[in-house]
């Protein structure tokens, strides 16, 4: 295996190592929103979810992780229609994509 394939497979490896760690994140952000009334922390989590979102989007796709793309691009774009005004049905919306994301994640 030359040195290029050998760095993209540990590039991979470690997405994939690292993803138990953005779905906690995603998933405190989720808590976040459930709980919190203050309309600046719900705003802060939905910002916080939309990079995390974001993020896994251009990594994924450098990575070849597409089905993890495609399923994060539903959820930036889902927070990016949102604000502090966020709906019960909405973060139930994007719980469901977070559950998607795992599990993909643990086909990946």
């Amino acid at each position: 295996m030359s040195p290029l394939k050998i760095t993209f497979h540990l590039l991979q490896e470690r997405f994939v190592a690292g993803l138990d760690r953005r779905l906690a994140q995603l998933d405190g952000c989720l808590k976040n929103l459930r709980d919190s009334v203050d309309d600046a922390a719900r705003v802060a989590s939905v910002d916080e979810m939309t990079l995390a979102f974001h993020s896994l989007i251009g990594i994924g796709a450098t990575l070849g992780f597409h089905q993890i793309t495609e399923i994060a691009r539903l959820g930036e774009l889902a927070c990016k229609a949102r604000d502090a005004t966020i709906t019960a049905q909405e973060v139930r919306a994007l719980a469901d994509i977070v559950d998607l994301l795992r599990l993909e994640a643990l086909a990946a």
